[in-house]
């Protein structure tokens, strides 16, 4: 009798493990990004993203900020420096230039930087 109780449990046991890892989806599994694609041709380096940005931290202390604090009555307020943007809102985004794009054929319309060249 208790061999096969133990027999059962054991079997019981192996069902239940089974189960458990057989009902992983890998359909859902993440994609290995494709790094064989090429950059863009619009990429700067990271010396020019600093110059870039120094430049406009420049220009937002000696012009923007006073500007803004004159505008909001408040000698403290000071512009936003970044903003955070999920993966999906980049994606809308550029459907809506892309809808923009369709809408003026003419018109060349920038992806990088939303506005009409």
């Amino acid at each position: 009798m208790m061999k096969k109780l133990y027999f059962v449990s054991i079997l019981l046991l192996s069902l239940m493990t089974l189960m458990t890892f057989s009902c992983v989806d890998d359909n859902n599994a993440p994609t290995e990004p494709d790094y064989d694609s090429k950059p863009p041709q619009q990429i700067i380096s990271v010396e020019q993203a600093v110059s870039m940005y120094n430049a406009q931290n420049e220009i937002k202390t000696k012009v923007i900020n006073p500007a803004l604090q004159k505008t909001y009555n408040d000698a403290h307020f000071e512009d936003t420096v970044f903003s955070w943007f999920s993966l999906d809102e980049m994606r809308q985004y550029i459907n809506y230039i892309d809808a923009i794009q369709e809408e003026n054929p003419t018109e060349k319309v920038s992806r990088y930087s939303g506005v009409f060249w």
